[in-house]
């Protein structure tokens, strides 16, 4: 800080007590000094800056999920009979696909359809398994 600056704060600072109160005396004159000249206020535009052409976009936050209603429990025993279900999806299969899932029954005893209906369950009710399945969904396509 320069002495001239120094001086005109401490001439504020007097100018400032004197108005509080806090002193008795008056502010002293103030010496006569060239008037400094504040920069210009730089007015905000109406609209942002344009970026140069092929600089990168800013990042955009990310969309916050919105939790899903909790979904009711599959039973664990799952009826076999048409009644119970009557909506029927057919899924068209690769040959590996089919080969696994076919694979999967014989070393456990599942049929293909109860291990679909358990995935279903757990993208209704794990939220963690539902991004991971939408995520290699997004990748499929």
């Amino acid at each position: 800080m320069t002495g001239h600056q120094r001086e005109q704060q401490a001439n504020l600072k007097n100018r400032f007590a004197a108005l509080l109160g806090k002193t008795d005396e008056a502010p002293p004159p103030a010496k006569s000094a060239a008037p400094v000249k504040a920069a210009p206020v730089k007015k905000a535009a109406d609209k942002p800056a344009r970026r140069p052409p092929g600089a990168p976009r800013p990042a955009r936050p990310a969309p916050t999920p919105k939790p899903a209603a909790p979904a009711a429990t599959m039973p664990i025993r799952q009826d076999t009979t048409d009644e119970a279900r009557p909506k029927r999806l057919m899924v068209p299969l690769s040959v590996d696909e089919d080969k696994a899932l076919k694979e999967y029954r014989l070393a456990d005893g599942f049929a293909a359809a109860a291990r679909v209906r358990a995935m279903l369950q757990l993208y209704r009710t794990d939220e963690r398994f539902r991004r991971r399945v939408d995520d290699t969904a997004r990748q499929m396509r």
